[in-house]
């Protein structure tokens, strides 16, 4: 007889703390860096956003350097730091950020940088349904 094979659930995976530095973000940890990166925009006077202006192309893990986690790895050295990356858009000024968020237990910003010149985040579904829209009143 073949035993039931049980797994975890994904929201209950989403909601464990990491026990390695190279684990998918937590479900608080995405949350911690969106709250963070919503708060330094909106505190910003020269971005001008309003909360409801503040699209998250995405959040996902910062990988530690590889010379950090090679020393984890082989225990020379400490656990490298959990971050998050961040790519924010303040819709109205099409002006998007890449952040780089520190987690634990007082996330902060710590790098926010203007998307490079040429490149563009990546298109949200609403952006879709409005260039639909263009395309069809055209």
């Amino acid at each position: 007889r073949t035993p039931i094979r049980t797994e975890t659930s994904t929201f209950a995976n989403a909601m464990k703390t990491p026990t390695h530095p190279l684990d998918d973000l937590t479900a608080a940890e995405i949350t911690a860096a969106a709250s963070v990166v919503k708060a330094a925009l909106l505190a910003d006077a020269s971005d001008g956003a309003s909360d409801d202006e503040i699209r998250f192309s995405y959040v996902t893990l910062a990988e530690p350097a590889k010379l950090a986690m090679a020393a984890y790895v082989t225990g020379e050295g400490p656990r490298p730091p959990r971050r998050a990356e961040v790519i924010a858009t303040i819709v109205s000024k099409m002006d998007a950020y890449i952040f780089v968020v520190n987690l634990g237990d007082e996330p902060s910003v710590a790098s926010k940088n203007p998307v490079p010149e040429g490149c563009q985040p990546l298109f949200s579904p609403d952006d879709c349904f409005l260039a639909e829209e263009i395309v069809k009143a055209d």
